[in-house]
């Protein structure tokens, strides 16, 4: 395992069988925590489930994908055993009628009996998948603390005897763990930050849209403190004549 992460670890992408419960891989990042869960159960049971597996009868129909191949493949859909069924029943009487090649669907049966003969070991073969990922968890787990015991132990009697020498043959060992602490740091950081932005109140109107209503206000106050023009006087006739003379 050297690197700190084991090959299998790298490589291990177990897909979920076509039907059934899809397997949960073992979430590494650092992401916002859901609510904290009082009791997580971390009890180990002895697998006692198949550890063989003969596949050799289906050996001509596995494939290897390059890694990321499957993306962007046709995956089966709800329904399927029921388009099955329908098939079965119409292709005799309407196939040839409906223009679908006798090949085409010859094909098709084909590939649904290779299917299902994947499906008598998909289950199986992905619970000791799961088997592997659970005992690689729970036994790094158990590394783990002894490392932090070791690692403690060694700190705590440079500390007590103030002799930073006997700390100096286990510097790896301590920055190693030290990540841990790093990593749950930064989670708590995040977890808080994420808890105080979903309880603070609405950010309130920007200030230029709140002045508006003031603006508006002043202008109407403004325009009802100047006074109104004086009406032009009305000139009558005879003024007319006079103004004229």
């Amino acid at each position: 395992m050297a690197g700190g992460t084991s090959v299998f670890h790298q490589r291990l992408q177990w897909r979920a069988p076509r039907k059934g419960t899809p397997l949960e891989p073992i979430e590494e990042e650092e992401t916002v925590s859901k609510p904290s869960i009082k009791h997580i159960d971390h009890t180990a049971q002895p697998y006692t489930g198949p550890v063989t597996f003969d596949v050799s009868s289906i050996a001509t129909i596995l494939v290897h994908l390059a890694a990321g191949g499957a993306r962007g493949l046709q995956r089966e859909k709800p329904g399927m055993d029921a388009v099955v069924a329908e098939l079965a029943s119409a292709m005799p009487g309407a196939g040839k009628t409906a223009g679908v090649s006798p090949d085409t669907y010859q094909a098709f049966l084909d590939i649904t009996g290779k299917l299902a003969r994947l499906d008598q070991y998909a289950q199986a073969i992905a619970l000791i998948a799961q088997v592997f990922v659970d005992s690689q968890a729970w036994l790094e787990d158990q590394r783990e603390q002894l490392l932090g015991q070791i690692t403690d132990t060694v700190q705590s009697t440079a500390k007590r005897k103030k002799n930073d020498a006997i700390a100096k043959p286990f510097l790896l060992a301590i920055e190693y763990k030290k990540q841990s602490a790093t990593k749950a740091v930064r989670t708590r950081k995040k977890n808080a930050d994420a808890k105080a932005a979903a309880a603070a109140p609405a950010t309130p109107a920007s200030g230029a849209a709140k002045g508006a209503p003031a603006q508006g206000a002043a202008a109407q106050g403004a325009a009802s403190a100047t006074p109104a023009a004086s009406p032009a006087p009305v000139t009558t006739g005879a003024a007319q004549k006079a103004t004229a003379a």
